[in-house]
């Protein structure tokens, strides 16, 4: 700490007789008498020492031990502007924000701590060598709402005054904020101003030294003309040769020279543009575009540099101009483009989302229909089996295609949706060659599968995303190959205990590809340029996605290819999660079926025969009624005539209005009954209806996904779930801080992470679900966040899926007693 500086000497005697006690303050009359004292300080200061008038008199106004303004460098640090610690200044200094209360104010605006934050920030030096206990923190805004600075006091002991304080510290904040906002502003206008003097100097020295130059040359001549003379014919020497106009105007703004390239842009003779009404040019240090009159009134664009100098013992403007009538054409012809572009991909956008949905309702009932051929066949016709699995097989893979060549801008963006889950490695790899079994009975090549013996037997990973992989790289090895062999080699490198490195490397002996087509291989539409379109096929999107899943995944794919001898692609999945025994596999993908469930009635809401033939094939044997109905009325009157469990809609693009307004009619017919969307369409529909529909099936659907969806539906609304009871005291409520900022922070967890994390049921999220509930409950004191965040971890290591499932479930009972506590001691 540095002794005391000029500003603190400015409060005066009547300033320091009315400090107050801010932990007795209790009336509006001494918190304005607090708000008057400072701004009485800080408002006899100059403008530069504002920030360390400011933190000296909140700190012995307010009597607090420190307060000071910090300037936000960048995502990661803070500089102190000006800090005071009991009436002494403190040295400036940089510190970092990670694990600072300072992190939490650049998410949330604010931060107050009235008790133990030297508890909570044990890494935090200030607070820690401090000894400090109470903490308030505010964001300083600029004009476009972003975080510049912060406002900050701390105190020794705990801070009592919880209402007004935060007002005070929030009313200075916004001062504070205004004043730093101008700092910045003049900081940035000191600087754009030696940037200008910086050209002014260069552009001067530049003139002075052609003056020097012409002064030079005139000097030599003197003996044969008078210096006027000399000086003319060096300028009309000079101005005739240059490429640009040269115009001398004078300072009446008529044109008293002009060079030959002048004529040429004005498109008129000397004898006209002589005393032509040019007007007075415009001086800057860097160009001008002006438009200009031609003859027969035509106009141009010219860039303009305007300088002062003599002409004929007199003072000119001497205009050096450049045509720019095309270039501005052809910027603007450029922007037009710009636009007509947008405009193209805004309707490719929407048309393709047009023809996805148009793609998707024939693949409903292709793969609808496969599933059922499967489950009627295997056993009474297996080598017919075996020709509709393969039929579904690649129906999948084909739908999958299309969600990606159908939204090329999801790729390009990365959003491509991952779904990690337990799968058998070499099964995996057994299946995916499968599908190539009919291609590979045609071939004369070689197909070689190679699977390392240190490979695992079960991987934690994306297996639908990691097969499209396979499935793009094989059936290009296929295409371009034709004698030799295609080989595929799965190994693991930096194997640790539960980790490893996956590589799979495919190998080909087909046509190659040149050394000059390798680097733009994996962009969007690009083939090699020696490919023969006609006879390969394609459209040069295969290993462009390729690419981005790869990358999506956290993998590198790479190219090794010499021309007419083979390629060889590999690619590498760092950190892939190995799982010990079948047990993990069989856990994960247990699947119900139909029967399992007690009988129930279902209404299908969709205008599509082939989609209700499919739900139709789907509950064929089973006991559960189905009614459908293709329209509102009829729908409603099911409704109301039947006893309904659960209500599936199919929510189409084209009428989705109306399927919104049909599934909000019939929730309000009855609120008991969950409602099921079946849809594709691209809008969130699950983000803005969440409250409207309790389940949502992907389309086209499937057995597996229906069985799912309806199991924890159903199983809900047979369960009579009971509240988790926590045996907290009334003590236990009233110690908790700021519970209103707690529900608000509640509220938002429950909107975000809780229901994404009630659907995917990734241990790993829960995991980092319960620490961050932890934390917060002990931040803000709150018992019952960590009696249930120890539940929750309970159920993660005893591997309790349905006490897991159920426990999650009760968290918003969390902020609905606490949001009645709060309500019944407001």
């Amino acid at each position: 700490m540095s002794s005391d500086s000029p500003i603190h000497s400015q409060l005066s005697n009547q300033t320091k007789k009315t400090i107050i006690n801010v932990n007795k303050l209790n009336n509006v009359q001494s918190f304005s008498d607090i708000l008057q004292n400072i701004f009485l300080g800080i408002s006899s200061t100059q403008r530069e020492d504002f920030f360390q008038s400011l933190v000296f008199h909140l700190t012995q106004v307010l009597e607090i031990d420190y307060a000071f303004v910090s300037q936000l460098e960048n995502e990661n640090s803070a500089i102190t502007l000006a800090g005071s610690f009991r009436g002494k200044k403190c040295d400036d200094r940089v510190y970092q924000l990670s694990n600072t209360p300072y992190e939490i104010v650049l998410k949330e605006g604010k931060y107050i701590c009235y008790d133990n934050v030297k508890k909570i920030f044990v890494n935090d030096d200030l607070i820690q060598k401090n000894n400090i206990e109470s903490y308030i923190g505010i964001a300083l805004y600029d004009q476009k709402k972003e975080i510049i600075g912060l406002l900050c006091v701390m105190n020794s002991s705990p801070l009592r005054n919880k209402k007004l304080l935060p007002k005070i510290i929030d009313i200075f904040a916004i001062s504070a904020a205004r004043e730093l906002e101008k700092m910045r502003t003049e900081k940035k206008l000191e600087k754009i101003n030696k940037n200008l003097e910086k050209l002014v100097r260069e552009r001067t020295d530049q003139l002075e030294k052609s003056n020097d130059n012409l002064r030079e040359e005139i000097k030599r001549n003197k003996k044969f003309q008078s210096q006027l003379v000399k000086q003319e014919k060096k300028f009309r020497d000079l101005v005739y040769n240059i490429e640009n106009g040269i115009l001398v105007v004078n300072k009446e703004g008529k044109i008293k020279f002009a060079n030959p390239v002048a004529l040429t842009i004005f498109e008129q003779p000397l004898q006209t543009l002589l005393d032509y009404e040019f007007g007075i040019p415009i001086i800057k240090d860097k160009p001008v575009e002006v438009e200009i009159i031609k003859a027969n009134n035509k106009t141009g664009i010219v860039e303009m540099n305007v300088t002062v100098t003599e002409w004929e013992n007199e003072s000119v403007y001497l205009v050096s101009f450049r045509e720019i009538t095309d270039r501005k054409k052809a910027e603007g012809a450029i922007i037009k483009a710009k636009t007509e572009a947008d405009l193209a991909n805004q309707a490719k956008t929407e048309f393709l989302t047009s023809i996805s949905h148009e793609l998707r309702t024939p693949m409903n009932a292709i793969l609808g229909f496969s599933e059922l051929l499967k489950s009627k066949l295997k056993v009474d016709d297996p080598l017919i089996y075996e020709y509709v699995d393969m039929i579904y097989n690649n129906s999948n893979i084909l739908l999958s295609l299309i969600n990606e060549l159908l939204d090329i801008n999801q790729v390009e963006a990365g959003k491509i949706e991952l779904n990690y889950s337990c799968f058998s490695v070499r099964n995996f790899f057994r299946e995916t060659t499968k599908l190539f079994s009919s291609q590979l009975f045609k071939t004369p090549a070689r197909f070689l599968i190679d699977i390392k013996d240190n490979v695992p037997e079960f991987l934690n990973f994306d297996s639908l995303r990691l097969r499209q992989i396979l499935v793009n790289l094989i059936g290009n090895a296929l295409k371009f190959t034709t004698e030799g062999h295609i080989k595929i080699i799965i190994s693991i490198e930096e194997l640790s205990a539960n980790c490893c490195s996956l590589k799979i490397v495919v190998e080909d002996t087909g046509i190659g590809i040149k050394d000059e087509d390798k680097e733009r291989i994996f962009q969007a539409f690009t083939q090699s340029k020696r490919q023969n379109s006609y006879r390969y096929g394609g459209n040069g999107l295969g290993l462009f996605i390729t690419h981005k899943i790869t990358e999506c995944l956290g993998g590198t794919i790479t190219l090794e290819s010499e021309w007419g001898k083979g390629s060889t692609f590999t690619v590498v999945f760092p950190n892939v999660e190995i799982l010990d025994s079948r047990q993990d596999l069989e856990e994960t993908s247990y699947q119900k079926t139909l029967y399992d469930f007690d009988t129930v009635n279902i209404l299908v809401i969709d205008n599509v025969l082939d989609d209700c033939n499919v739900i139709k094939g789907y509950f064929a044997e089973t006991e559960h009624h189905l009614f459908f109905a293709d329209n509102e009325e009829m729908a409603v009157n099911l409704l109301n005539n039947y006893c309904i469990d659960t209500i599936l809609i199919h929510l189409t693009l084209n009428n989705i209005d109306n399927d919104l307004k049909t599934s909000k009619l019939l929730q309000k017919q009855n609120k008991t009954i969950p409602i099921i969307a079946i849809t594709d369409i691209s809008i969130k529909i699950e983000e803005n209806n969440n409250s409207l529909f309790q389940g949502f099936l992907e389309y086209p659907i499937n057995y597996a996904q229906l069985v799912e969806v309806l199991s924890n539906i159903l199983g809900k609304k047979e369960e009579q779930k009971t509240k988790i009871e926590f045996s907290l005291t009334a003590s236990d409520y009233e110690s908790i801080n700021n519970l209103s900022d707690l529900l608000q922070e509640l509220q938002e967890i429950e909107d975000n992470s809780w229901n994404l994390i009630r659907r995917r049921m990734i241990l790993s999220e829960i995991q980092q679900f319960c620490h961050e509930l932890k934390n917060l409950g002990q931040t803000y004191h709150c018992q019952i966040l960590v009696q249930y965040s120890e539940i929750l971890v309970s159920n993660v290591r005893l591997f309790d899926i349905e006490k897991l499932s159920n426990t999650l479930d009760h968290f918003p009972q969390i902020r609905v007693s606490l949001l009645n506590y709060f309500d019944n001691n407001s």
